[in-house]
């Protein structure tokens, strides 16, 4: 099997539908497709099972309720396929996306160093137009971490990885917290591997309001532990002063939602990190104990950046 496709679902049962029929549409079908129902309370159970078709094989997973993590690492786990990719239970892929994807897991020489552990592809809305910023108009090889600091990317993407490979790096997952650490993940992928990308769209998102993108800051506080490990990890890394500052800040705003001790919020992450950012987090912890408000109307003065996570 050359590619599988994951999908972890809970409660999209208004979009499964269409997630599965632009896999029937595909131009090839030289994959299988793995769907983890998370304990989904709607159809979605019912609509999974009712999924049918000959032309690639279908495994169907039911499992209790856990987050994304927990759901991203069953499928992973079961996956056969040489190469792998996670498709979104509200979003769809375009009708040559795997056509695409294995055309240059054939022939693309880059492919060759084993250093190179992964292929990504554009993401778009509906209306064809390209989800955040790429620097790139021709298949480039850089890691992760280069394409969001150096060339200072945006959006979401495609990023199909050897199975292989990907199995090394599985979600952390916290009790009781439901979001999965990609950020964590992917620094560390990148300390291994680097990715070749393509500036080809293969891969449609629809950002639902109910989807984990368009909660917010207010995730932060429902998933500590979890955003908290990915600002450890950022921490840790080379970043410019100013990224540094907010996520110091951050680190300390939210890290007392973990109900970790002052102790270990200390002895986790740099000295710098303490100094700069430990009296104005906690401070802002305390105002929005208070006011939720406060800090969305002040942006201007702190504005959010995608490393703050």
């Amino acid at each position: 099997m050359r590619l599988t496709i994951y999908t972890p679902c809970y409660n999209k049962g208004a979009t499964i539908q269409r997630t599965f029929d632009s896999l029937l549409q595909q131009s090839c079908h030289d994959f299988e497709w793995v769907i983890v129902n998370d304990g989904s309370t709607d159809n979605s159970k019912e609509l999974i099972d009712s999924f049918v078709t000959d032309l690639f094989p279908i495994f169907k997973i039911h499992k209790e309720n856990e987050g994304l993590a927990s759901s991203s690492n069953v499928a992973v786990t079961n996956a056969n396929g040489d190469f792998i990719l996670r498709l979104d239970s509200d979003d769809y892929l375009r009708s040559n996306a795997v056509e695409k994807i294995l055309h240059y897991a054939d022939y693309e020489p880059m492919l060759q160093d084993p250093k190179v552990g992964c292929m990504v592809f554009l993401t778009c809305y509906e209306d064809g137009s390209l989800v955040g910023s790429h620097p790139f108009n021709q298949p480039t090889r850089c890691s992760f971490w280069d394409y969001r600091v150096k060339y200072k990317s945006k959006g979401d993407r495609a990023e199909v990885f050897r199975t292989a490979y990907f199995k090394q790096f599985p979600f952390p997952q916290f009790e009781g917290e439901k979001a999965a650490a990609e950020g964590y993940v992917w620094n560390n992928f990148s300390d291994h591997y680097d990715a070749i990308y393509y500036p080809i769209k293969i891969y449609v998102r629809d950002y639902l309001p109910n989807s984990l993108s368009n909660i917010g800051v207010g995730k932060y506080m429902m998933y500590p532990k979890t955003y908290n490990l990915c600002r450890i990890d950022m921490l840790h890394r080379r970043l410019p002063f100013l990224t540094f500052l907010r996520i110091s800040i951050s680190y300390y705003r939210f890290g007392r939602y973990t109900g970790y001790s002052f102790k270990k919020l200390i002895y986790d992450v740099p000295v710098a990190a303490t100094i700069l950012g430990f009296f104005p987090g906690i401070i802002l912890y305390q105002i929005e104990k208070y006011d939720k408000s406060f800090v969305s109307r002040i942006k201007k003065v702190i504005p959010y950046d995608k490393y703050c996570i």
